[in-house]
C-alpha cells in the first residue's frame, strides 16, 4: 500500500526529516515514535501532501504520489487526523460526520455514519451536540470517525494520545486497534512508546529526523534501554 522511500523534508535551513523509509501494508498498524522534534509530524504531513518533500519518493498502491497536493492525496484514499483532532467546532457531531462523507451518495453516507455510531456509541449519544463543546476524548473519537467514514486506504494519526487522560487514551487506542479488522492501513505518530508498542505491528524510531531503529515491538522491547535513549 504505502512505500516511503528515503524521504527528506526541509524548512529553510532546518532538516526536519532525512532519508526515512516506511512501509505500511493493508490491515496493518505501523507506529512512528520519537521525542519532540524527532520528525514524526513532518513525516506524516509529507505523506499527506501538506508539506513538500525535498528528496525521496512516496508511493501509494504502486503510484508515485510525491509532490501531489493534499487534496489529490485525499482523493487517492489517504485521511489524516492531526494532533489534537480536526473537527469543525461550529457543527454538530452528526454534521461533522456528514462532512466526512461528502463525496459519497446520501444513502451510502448515512449508512456509514450509522455504522460509525455503532463503533463509537458515545458519539451516538452526542450526535446533536456542537463539536466545540465535546471533551478531548470525544473530539478525538469524532476526528477518527470522520476520517474513516469514507473507508480510506490509509489513515494517518498524529499524536492521538495528546492531552488526554490515561483512561481516555486507552479507549482511543482500543478503537484504533479495531481498525485492523478492515483493510485500512494505519500509520500513527506517537510519543508514548508503550501505547504504540501495544497496538503496532511494526515500529520505527525517529531521532533528529532519521529512522534509527525499526522492527516489530517484540524485537524492539529487547533493546528497551536503547529505545528509551532515543526517546530522550
Amino acid at each position: 500500500m504505502l512505500r516511503v522511500e528515503s524521504i527528506a523534508v526541509r524548512f529553510g535551513a532546518v532538516q526536519a526529516v532525512q532519508d526515512v523509509d516506511i512501509v505500511v501494508d493493508p490491515g496493518e498498524i505501523v507506529a512512528v515514535i520519537g521525542a519532540n522534534a524527532a520528525g514524526k509530524s513532518s513525516t506524516l504531513n509529507a505523506i499527506a501532501g501538506i508539506v513538500k518533500t525535498s528528496g525521496g519518493r512516496i508511493v501509494l498502491d504502486g503510484v508515485d504520489v510525491t509532490g501531489w497536493s493534499n487534496y489529490r492525496i485525499a482523493r487517492a484514499g489517504v485521511r489524516q487526523v492531526p494532533e489534537g483532532g480536526g473537527i469543525l467546532n461550529s457543527l454538530t457531531v452528526d454534521e461533522n460526520l456528514r462532512v466526512g462523507g461528502n463525496r459519497m451518495t446520501r444513502d451510502d453516507a448515512r449508512a456509514a455514519i450509522e455504522a460509525s455510531y455503532e463503533t463509537f456509541p458515545r458519539l451516538a449519544e452526542r450526535r446533536n451536540v456542537l463539536g466545540g463543546t465535546l471533551s478531548g476524548g470525544e473530539r478525538q473519537m469524532l476526528s477518527i470517525a470522520r476520517a474513516t467514514i469514507s473507508a480510506p486506504k490509509l489513515l494517518l494519526l498524529d499524536e492521538p494520545s495528546f492531552g488526554l487522560a490515561p483512561a481516555i487514551v486507552s479507549q482511543v487506542f482500543e478503537l484504533v486497534e479495531g481498525l485492523k479488522r478492515g483493510d485500512i492501513g494505519v500509520l500513527v505518530a506517537e510519543q508514548n512508546a508503550a501505547r504504540a508498542f501495544a497496538i503496532a505491528d511494526r515500529v520505527y524510531v525517529l531521532q533528529q529526523g532519521r529512522a534509527v531503529l525499526e522492527g516489530p515491538p517484540s524485537e524492539l522491547e529487547k533493546n528497551s534501554a536503547l529505545v528509551e535513549s532515543y526517546l530522550g
